[in-house]
């Protein structure tokens, strides 16, 4: 059933928030009387909360290698993050993949793709099955040797274009390896069969 709303009592009374979706960096407020949203930081409790929930749903390997690489870029710009980022590839190469481009200056420089997954999953929800592998995603640093160019941008050359699409085939073989991407590609398959079934029946209406 549809959301009952009230704007008018939001305007006399003003919004009732409650909290939908939390992350590390924000906290999304939707409105109980009206279809308003917000977006703002985290109390400390929420935060405390959403790592609570990290460390449930997530094992700590997942993200570990992410926020070591948020570390570097913390800590380093231009060709010292270049250099370190790729050190760091290095020691980690099943689950660090790297591709060189140029900055706005044409100046070489680095794309860093960390993948975030763990050996086994916490429990079963979604696509995602109790003691199965689990993936979760791709975190991209881009690391420009001559930063503050606005906005920031990349060139490929074809030989880094060669190189950025073979970098992205490994981490899609790479990704395909989980049982829980499989079956999630396999869903969106048939969504867009099921799309474009309908669209083609629209088509013959018209």
């Amino acid at each position: 059933m549809p959301r009952k709303t009230n704007p008018a009592l939001c305007a006399t009374r003003g919004h009732l928030w409650k909290p939908v979706c939390r992350s590390r960096d924000y906290t999304v407020d939707h409105c109980a009387r009206c279809p308003e949203r917000r977006s703002r930081p985290p109390t400390p409790g929420e935060k405390a909360s959403w790592k609570r929930w990290i460390k449930s749903k997530h094992p700590s390997e997942m993200h570990a290698l992410s926020w070591a690489a948020d570390a570097i870029v913390k800590e380093k710009s231009g060709y010292p993050a270049i250099v370190a980022l790729e050190r760091f590839a290095k020691k980690h190469p099943k689950r660090i993949f790297t591709a060189a481009v140029d900055d706005g200056a044409n100046a070489g420089s680095s794309l860093t793709f960390i993948t975030h997954e763990a050996t086994r999953h916490n429990d079963t929800f979604d696509d995602h099955r109790a003691g199965e592998p689990q993936w979760h995603g791709v975190s991209v640093y881009y690391a420009p040797q001559c930063t503050g160019e606005k906005p920031t941008n990349f060139f490929l050359y074809p030989c880094d274009l060669y190189g950025l699409i073979e970098t992205l085939q490994a981490v899609k073989k790479h990704m395909l390896t989980f049982p829980e991407v499989r079956r999630e590609m396999n869903r969106h398959a048939r969504w867009r069969r099921l799309d474009a079934k309908e669209k083609a029946e629209k088509c013959r209406k018209i």
